[in-house]
């Protein structure tokens, strides 16, 4: 039905055309929407971008590499290790060699400790007459020879991590996950369950959290103060990962545990950025799993990305810098399985009838 009249105004009528689904969405794929992210703060591809998160940023990080785009590597891999055995060892997926940082509390715990305002606990985990690091345990496959070098290494991605703080124009983070484990005596936040990839389970001492929108919203404010503790002039840009979680703990079906945990990080990222000039919202977990038509946007399983839809994410963020940057990638992104990069996938493994 339509409603017109030559004396009738309204708000509406002065509205673009991104503001309606009947001319922005409508009959529309995900790679023929147009005007759909405006920047707040110029974009280039001479712009130093640092890329920390859940799994679903590595992704963002290999095609900012591929565009010959700013991406910043603060710990490179040694020269003399060969590519395959480089990424093995958590080389490159990240601007440090953090791991995935699934969380806004594990974000915080890792920013703090790159300030300098908070000491790294000096915790390990056992795990094959070898070490597990409990914050980044798949940087290492087999685990570390001593906990002494576990501990030297942490360290020497610590201050990585502060380089590449000091050295970004843009900190793009993708929030992946709401369900989390801490240590209940030192509040130390883990980046898996105890027992699940190194260490043992203990119930007195290891608690399960489930932040709510409150929660991730006051952790990202913090976040941003310590970021602009190192670097003032820093932006922020925000992502919500689509990748479901693997498993839940809360007694939800693990569909809807999803939803929610998604919907609780969507809103805490959107709360964050309308509240603040200097961060930013990038809308990639709306492209994948928003109502569109098109090509089908995950793998088989229904939990990762296809490639190509990840390319089509990557094309409207490209599509927003202010420069002649590339159309086209110089180099093809690398595609990555994202259970073989993806601590949090362990938990499947105990699925029952898993193999």
């Amino acid at each position: 039905m339509k409603h017109s009249s030559a004396h009738a105004t309204h708000p509406y009528q002065n509205r673009p055309v991104r503001a309606f689904w009947k001319t922005a969405v409508a009959g529309r794929s995900g790679g023929e929407l147009v005007d759909l992210w405006q920047p707040k703060s110029e974009l280039k591809s001479t712009t130093r971008i640092a890329t920390f998160g859940s799994c679903f940023a590595r992704n963002i990080g290999a095609r900012l590499v591929a565009r010959n785009w700013g991406w910043i590597n603060a710990e490179p891999a040694p020269d003399f290790a060969p590519e395959m055995i480089a990424d093995a060892f958590g080389y490159g997926h990240f601007s440090a060699r953090t791991g995935n940082i699934y969380t806004t509390a594990a974000l915080l715990q890792w920013l703090g400790w790159a300030a300098g305002q908070s000491a790294p606990v000096d915790e390990v985990w056992p795990y094959n007459n070898r070490w597990i690091d409990p914050f980044r345990g798949e940087i290492e496959p087999n685990g570390f020879e001593s906990p002494a070098i576990l501990l030297q290494s942490r360290a020497v991605t610590i201050a990585a991590l502060r380089k590449a703080i000091e050295s970004a124009d843009v900190f793009l983070f993708t929030l992946g996950l709401t369900e989390y484990w801490s240590n209940a005596e030192t509040g130390a936040v883990y980046q898996t369950c105890p027992g699940t990839r190194g260490g043992r389970f203990d119930a007195t001492r290891h608690q399960f959290n489930q932040a709510r929108t409150a929660n991730v919203l006051a952790e990202l404010d913090a976040a941003r103060d310590l970021l602009h503790h190192i670097n003032p002039a820093l932006k922020l840009i925000l992502t919500v990962s689509p990748v479901s979680p693997s498993a839940t703990m809360t007694e939800a079906h693990i569909l809807t545990a999803a939803s929610h945990s998604k919907s609780v990080l969507r809103a805490a990222a959107g709360d964050c950025a309308a509240t603040h000039v200097d961060v930013d919202y990038f809308p990639g977990y709306e492209l994948i799993t928003g109502a569109l038509a098109g090509e089908p946007r995950y793998a088989v399983g229904q939990r990762h990305v296809a490639p190509a839809a990840i390319d089509m994410v990557m094309d409207h963020f490209f599509a927003a810098a202010c420069d002649d940057a590339p159309k086209e990638p110089a180099a093809k992104s690398a595609q990555i399985t994202e259970d073989d990069e993806c601590d949090e996938a362990y938990y499947a493994a105990f699925a029952p009838d898993a193999p």
